[in-house]
């Protein structure tokens, strides 16, 4: 009676060990498969994006570059105007 006991606790054991594995192997490890693949795919994107920021950082502080540099410029063709001004003026009091 306890021998048979001990038989059917085996075979139920053992069946539900492979029933496990089977799941396992059918479901289980594709699944993990392709959620790696998806893993791996989403980090190529976030790289991908990641160095367009990186371009894009550098293209603003180019543009940045250029608008001090026009910042120069527009402060000197604002004095040389203020100097050519007052240049008219004097010629208007002469003239005038």
């Amino acid at each position: 009676m306890v021998g048979d006991i001990l038989t059917s606790a085996v075979q139920i054991i053992t069946i539900a060990s492979a029933t496990c594995t089977l799941l396992y192997k059918v479901t289980l490890k594709p699944m993990n498969v392709r959620f790696d693949n998806l893993i791996h795919s989403i980090d190529e994107k976030v790289d991908a994006l990641g160095e367009s920021v990186d371009k894009l950082n550098t293209s603003i502080d180019r543009m940045n570059d250029k608008l001090t540099s026009f910042d120069v410029r527009l402060a000197r063709v604002e004095e040389s105007t203020k100097s050519a001004h007052h240049r008219l003026d004097g010629l208007e009091k002469k003239i005038g």
